[in-house]
């Protein structure tokens, strides 16, 4: 019983966001033939059907990885992250617009949002899913309500090049970004003035940031190669740098209890 459970629920979440969904008889015809051999939905259903299609191939081999719904966009796609819910997802775009979607049907919820001039670098929800912020390669962060595309602050201006990361503080309170100035500031997220930094102590970009859960620590990973902990309200270097790739270290983040981060680089290595 608890196989067929989840069987039938890994069939209902593949097919749930794609065009199977909109008409009951696809479900059968189209849905079971991509079902996997192995699922108790596959061995129930086809006998009670005749002249499937046999479907073969990479995607059949690696069940349930495979994708389980596609959305075409207008731009190419920079930036995206999942709402603190799972229900949504907010996507960047090379043209500086954002969008928000409904992660089960791939409908458009909101936006597209339209402040930013030039590609969108990062994009991030606050904790409860009412904000989202963003950055972009012409240097400045927005943060937007995430039901209507308005502003909710003035941009926030003070990096001298591209912003490559942003991110919500555990309380929504703070905005942290990371910038190809080599610098990383903490923002109130209400006003976009600057209430720390800007930390200097990476010797080229910083290409991603992330507080710890407690909000009290900042974790940066740089183009230099090394990562950083910094205090947030003071900005000193509480560890690090920690070395060890050998290449851009493209993204950082800290794991739950916030005694671990884990780093991944253009080194090919984690």
């Amino acid at each position: 019983m608890q196989k067929q459970i989840a069987d039938a629920e890994a069939f209902t979440t593949r097919f749930a966001a794609g065009a199977c969904a909109r008409s009951t008889p696809h479900i059968y015809i189209s849905g079971l033939p991509f079902c996997p051999r192995s699922s108790s939905v596959y061995a129930n259903y086809l006998r009670h059907t005749r002249g499937l299609i046999d479907v073969r191939g990479s995607a059949m081999e690696q069940w349930p990885s495979a994708a389980i719904g596609i959305w075409k966009t207008n731009s190419p796609v920079s930036s995206f992250v999942f709402s603190p819910d799972g229900t949504h997802i907010v996507t960047g775009y090379f043209d500086g617009s954002i969008r928000v979607w409904d992660a089960h049907t791939g409908d458009t919820i909101a936006g597209p949002f339209k402040g930013h001039t030039n590609l969108v670098l990062s994009v991030a929800f606050s904790a409860d899913g009412t904000h989202i912020v963003s950055s972009s390669f012409e240097r400045t962060i927005r943060v937007w309500d995430a039901c209507t595309g308005d502003t909710v602050a003035e941009p926030f201006e003070g990096h001298t090049n591209s912003v490559r990361s942003v991110a919500f503080s555990p309380d929504s309170v703070h905005i942290v970004s990371g910038s190809d100035d080599q610098t990383i500031r903490v923002w109130d997220a209400h006003t976009s003035t600057t209430i720390a930094g800007p930390f200097k102590e990476h010797t080229n970009s910083v290409l991603s940031v992330a507080f710890s859960p407690d909000g009290t620590h900042v974790v940066s990973g740089s183009s230099d190669q090394t990562i950083r902990v910094w205090d947030t309200c003071t900005g000193d270097t509480v560890v690090g740098p920690l070395k060890g790739h050998t290449n851009w270290v493209r993204s950082v983040a800290f794991s739950p209890d916030g005694k671990c981060i884990v780093s991944g680089s253009s080194d090919q290595t984690i």
